[in-house]
């Protein structure tokens, strides 16, 4: 899949180079990766059925990896238009803690991912 990058993504991308070069980087924020995805689920419908039916029964997690970060909601709302489900996984300190122990997420955090995985599993019920 190809796509055309914009001038400001062009710029970005030059920048993040120039960074890495002095050792430094700038990791993408949650918007950037959620437009990869989102131009990802667009090429995905647009190439053909199969693929496209494949993008429409999605499920995409969108998760905080920091505090800093906006709250998701947006973002589930956009991909709730693309895709059968998105779910937003709050911000957790314990999600970034290695080994990542289920007991250590808080309550909230575990029932978004319980919510998260039944709904990626949703389509394998044949008990509808």
């Amino acid at each position: 899949m190809l796509t055309e990058p914009t001038a400001h993504e062009r710029a970005k991308r030059g920048l993040r180079g120039r960074l890495n070069r002095l050792g430094l980087t700038l990791p993408p924020s949650a918007w950037e990766l959620a437009e990869s995805a989102r131009l990802l689920l667009a090429e995905l419908t647009a190439l053909n059925t199969h693929t496209a039916r494949l993008a429409q029964q999605a499920t995409v997690i969108v998760s905080r990896a920091s505090k800093d970060e906006p709250d998701p909601h947006d973002l589930v709302e956009r991909f709730n238009t693309m895709t059968r489900s998105a779910v937003a996984i709050p911000y957790d300190p314990a999600m970034a803690s290695r080994p990542l122990l289920w007991n250590n997420l808080a309550p909230t955090t575990r029932r978004a991912w319980l919510t998260a995985t039944a709904r990626a599993v949703e389509p394998l019920n044949t008990h509808h």
